[in-house]
This record gives structure tokens, C-alpha cells and sequence, in this order.
């Protein structure tokens, strides 16, 4: 993993002094998995046997995009950047349904579309964006009693989660087919 530093050319950071690494994470890994890998290589390439890695938020295992590591010192921060705006983007197929509310598990029912138009689109999108209590999924990796939801979900089991508050700046329909 490179960096540019203020001189505009390539450096490696140090690592037990503390850095910021930006990681797409892969479909399929966990936050944690994602973590273990960081630090692994680390150690294979320093000999480094003990060095803080941390991530500043987790993503479900079948979400890719970017996740925060911090090293090191800069671990500290960490919640720093959980606190910061985020953005999302994702493919919403409208008639069906899965346990998941992803494609994790298969479509467990479907239903009927042709009366769906683009006003209508346009108002539940609206519906969608400032100050919303959401009600995280099942299949979330939000942590209950120190495990996360898909795991619990993965045996079975169901757990009362509560809505929570957020607030969704923008949410924009960029490509319908129908």
C-alpha cells in the first residue's frame, strides 16, 4: 500500500507510528476478516509482532466499498471517523423478496410490479431521505449482546432490534428498468 505524501511522490507509511489505510473490502469478507488481513501482512513484511490495527466501522460480509483502517497510534481516531457522513450506493430489485433483504439468501416471494410508475418511485424516495427511524435487519452486522445480527440470523434465531435514528441526506434513483 503506497501514499502521497506533500511532495506529491509515493512513501510507505509507518505503521506503528500510526496511519490511514483506505481498503475496498471484497464481497464475502467480514470487517474483522478484512482486519486480520491487514495485520497479517504487516507482520510478514516488518516483523513486526505486535502492532494495533482497527477498523472504523463494520460492513455487513456481503457489502463491498471502503473501510477505514487505522494503525497504530491513529487507532485512537477511529471513532472520529465513524462519526463522519457516509454514502451508499446499491441495486434495489422491486417484486421480491428475501429473508436477508439481500441476495445472501434466495427470493422468497414475489409480486406483481406493472402498477408501479415513476411518481410512485418518486414519492417513496421521498419518504426516504432527511431524519428516519430505520429498523436494521436481521442480516445486519450490528451487534447484539457482543455478536452480530447475521450470525444470530444464520442459526435461527430472531432478536427484537429497535428502530434507530439516522438521517439520509440524499437518495437518488440513478437508473430504473423495468
Amino acid at each position: 500500500m503506497n501514499f502521497i505524501n506533500r511532495n506529491d511522490h509515493f512513501e510507505a507509511p509507518d505503521l506503528l507510528k500510526g496511519a490511514v489505510l483506505l481498503v475496498d473490502k471484497p464481497e464475502g469478507w467480514t470487517s474483522f476478516d478484512l482486519v486480520n488481513k491487514v495485520r497479517s501482512a504487516i507482520r510478514k513484511k516488518t516483523g513486526i509482532k505486535k502492532i494495533k490495527v482497527g477498523h472504523s466501522g463494520t460492513l455487513d460480509p456481503m457489502a463491498t466499498g471502503l473501510l477505514i483502517v487505522c494503525t497504530g497510534p491513529l487507532t485512537k481516531k477511529l471513532a472520529d471517523f465513524q462519526g463522519l457522513d457516509k454514502e451508499y450506493e446499491g441495486t434495489i430489485k422491486l417484486g421480491a423478496t428475501t429473508p436477508s433483504y439481500d441476495r445472501e439468501t434466495p427470493i422468497d416471494e414475489t409480486f406483481p410490479t406493472d402498477h408501479i410508475s415513476a411518481d410512485m418511485m418518486e414519492q417513496a424516495r421521498q419518504t426516504l431521505t432527511g431524519a428516519i427511524d430505520q429498523f436494521p435487519p436481521m442480516f445486519s452486522a450490528i451487534k447484539v449482546d457482543g455478536q452480530p445480527l447475521y450470525k444470530k440470523a444464520r442459526e435461527g434465531k430472531v432478536v427484537e432490534v429497535k428502530p434507530r435514528p439516522v438521517h439520509i441526506y440524499d437518495f437518488q434513483l440513478t437508473r430504473v428498468e423495468m
